[in-house]
């Protein structure tokens, strides 16, 4: 599933993507700018509850399509945004996603990453916190 707040639409966007894209619904709610937005996803089963600033703006019941386990990802589309304080919580326990490399790898990368490197390549991997690529 994908979940998108659009500020100069002011609503959220649910989707899904498996290897394509498919639009489900546009809510409208308030997505200020130039501030911090609480955005709080609850999936329960095929059952997809979404906040915006702790307000219930989004209900949806994804029937036999619930993906019921996997990963989750960031992404911008043509926006700027910034993240923090990301945190999934399974089982009733909170497991804190870092946005900054824990030196186990060579250079600067995302968690969200990992540096591949074959044969006698080299790279240099760096996180540009001044001005990342938001666009396609």
């Amino acid at each position: 599933m994908k979940f998108a707040l659009n500020a100069a639409a002011q609503n959220v966007r649910l989707g899904r993507h498996r290897n394509s894209w498919e639009h489900i619904q546009d809510t409208p709610c308030e997505v200020p700018v130039g501030q911090w937005v609480r955005l709080e996803v609850k999936l329960e089963g095929p059952d997809i509850e979404i906040f915006v600033n702790d307000r219930s703006v989004l209900k949806y019941e994804d029937g036999e399509n619930g993906l019921l386990a996997g990963m989750i990802g960031l992404r911008q589309f043509q926006a700027k945004a910034r993240y923090r304080n990301l945190w999934v919580k399974t089982n009733n326990e909170k497991h804190f996603l870092a946005f900054r490399s824990d030196g186990t790898f060579a250079g600067e990368v995302s968690e969200m990453w990992r540096p591949i490197r074959t044969g006698d390549a080299s790279g240099e991997w760096k996180l540009d916190g001044d001005s990342p690529f938001v666009g396609c």
